[in-house]
């Protein structure tokens, strides 16, 4: 399923793609190609590219998507980090003692271990820590526990295990060795994941990629697909109250089906929208979606998006990993966001002459 989804973005269009925008490669004229695989590259594969890694999906997301435990409801599957089940963002991680070691964290064996029952979906869409990209394991670590409990966060530090070996807060040594976290607060952090996930959709992770692969790659961006508009019609179907709601539900599920949930979810509003995210993520349709629905003002007034950093414990004999979740760095720099409802129009030219009433706000 992870495969099967993941080559719908990368190999010709298939009969699903309805309408996609094609390229041809740049290297002659820079208005042909483009360079989504080399740009989003992350640190450890990539090939000495200026701006690359510049893509941090957040932890909202990766919340959001299913487990398989397919129990009829399609509730989404939020990653566990503590046993206690208190699920809740720690503010500015960074900041000596905000972290506390002694609270009841799930300690994992690996990196990826967190969220390998995830949804397909995801796992085809977005890289998480310990994953493979190629034939290299990704690191996307920020911080470490050393063996008396002192945690280190968003630096580098060097601690030694209980094995005798020397561990480092990022995963590696060199800058080049990990994905994650490195350079917070300078104008090189941007090359790093900045919240723990990176993006696999339209990425080719297998092609050999140089300095001077810009405008070069020719995968091509699908505009409409045919899940979008089985998307469209089930939603169309629950708001209105009209079509036939046994077919939307069909169409909703044949998604899911797709993805290899055994199940069938009731067809709900709520359904329909998660579906909307997790199937379409990185397609162009969340902030169009957010537009329509009025939901931008309620979503960015809400808070901060949310990170979630990997770190390694040397407390035990053999180190495990511990997962802390914080609030985004970037919206904790910007003390958090904000949206302006003027925002959901755009100005309209001419009004002092032709007539027509300006939207609100301009």
């Amino acid at each position: 399923a992870i495969t099967n989804y993941q080559q719908l973005f990368l190999a010709t269009p298939d009969e699903e793609v309805i309408l996609s925008r094609g390229y041809v490669d740049g290297t002659n004229n820079s208005n042909q190609g483009h360079s989504w695989s080399l740009y989003y590259t992350l640190a450890q594969v990539n090939p000495g590219a200026l701006r690359y890694g510049r893509f941090s999906p957040s932890l909202d997301l990766v919340d959001l998507y299913e487990d398989y435990t397919d129990d009829g409801t399609g509730k989404s599957a939020p990653i566990k980090t503590r046993s206690d089940n208190v699920e809740q963002n720690v503010a500015r991680v960074q900041i000596a003692g905000n972290v506390n070691a002694s609270h009841p964290y799930i300690k994992y064996d690996n990196l990826s271990d967190p969220f390998k029952d995830k949804d397909a979906r995801m796992h085809a869409s977005i890289i998480v820590s310990g994953a493979a990209y190629g034939d290299t394991k990704i690191l996307m670590q920020g911080g470490l526990v050393d063996q008396s409990g002192t945690v280190y966060v968003y630096n580098n530090t060097p601690a030694t295990g209980k094995d005798g070996e020397t561990y480092y807060a990022f995963g590696g040594e060199g800058t080049s060795s990990y994905s994650g976290f490195g350079n917070l607060g300078n104008s090189e952090n941007g090359n790093y994941t900045t919240s723990g996930f990176s993006v696999r959709k339209y990425m080719e992770e297998f092609k050999t990629l140089t300095t001077g692969s810009y405008n070069t790659i020719t995968t091509p961006f699908i505009d409409i697909r045919l899940a979008e508009i089985y998307l469209n019609y089930a939603e169309a179907v629950v708001e209105s109250g009209q079509g036939d709601a046994t077919k939307a539900a069909g169409y909703l599920n044949a998604l899911r089906c797709r993805a290899a949930h055994k199940d069938n979810i009731p067809l709900t509003l709520e359904n329909v929208l998660k579906e909307r995210r997790v199937e379409l993520a990185f397609e162009g349709k969340r902030f169009w979606d957010m537009v329509r629905r009025r939901d931008n003002h309620q979503y960015f007034d809400a808070g901060m998006r949310s990170a979630l950093v990997p770190m390694i414990d040397l407390r035990e004999t053999t180190p495990k990993y511990i997962f802390v979740r914080a609030n985004f760095h970037g919206d904790e720099l910007q003390n958090g966001r904000t949206f302006s409802p003027q925002s959901y129009y755009k100005s309209i030219p001419g009004t002092a002459t032709n007539g027509l009433i300006q939207n609100p706000g301009h």
